[in-house]
């Protein structure tokens, strides 16, 4: 059994426009609370093979993922997995004239995901959209990144 969760936004503005923020992963706590910090843990930050951990909220927990998919501006997947599940997260950012369709894709599985209601559902895709628009208001303000 697996469980997909997806939130996507169109920014008015360049995927490399995004990208520069987004790549700035000691900010993405300020655009989501279930994210408390991001940390590259080993190998380069977004080079294939580097790992990032993840210091999460809800439920209170240490993830970390194994970068597997990585093409900056446009795209790039981590797999990682915690208590009994397992997690492939991806992330694109795709040019749509003058815009950015920014969206997310996470897909669990293992035999943890019984235990994944629609209320937890609800809860993630509520993060994942709350961490989007942040970080698109931010790219569209034109604000330079730190």
């Amino acid at each position: 059994m697996s469980v997909k969760l997806e939130y996507s936004t169109l920014a008015a503005c360049s995927p490399e426009t995004v990208w520069k923020l987004f790549s700035q992963t000691e900010l993405w706590a300020q655009w989501t609370p279930f994210i408390q910090s991001a940390k590259w843990v080993s190998g380069e930050p977004w080079q294939l093979g580097s790992e990032i951990e993840l210091t999460v909220t809800q439920p209170p927990l240490k993830l970390k993922g194994k970068l597997v998919e990585s093409k900056p501006p446009y795209v790039f997947r981590m797999d990682g997995g915690a208590m009994g599940i397992t997690v492939q997260h991806e992330f694109a950012f795709v040019e749509q004239g003058e815009k950015t369709l920014m969206a997310t894709r996470m897909t669990l599985s293992g035999p943890a995901t019984v235990f994944i209601n629609d209320g937890i559902k609800d809860r993630a895709v509520k993060g994942f959209a709350q961490w989007f628009e942040r970080l698109k208001a931010e790219a569209e303000s034109g604000q330079k990144a730190v």
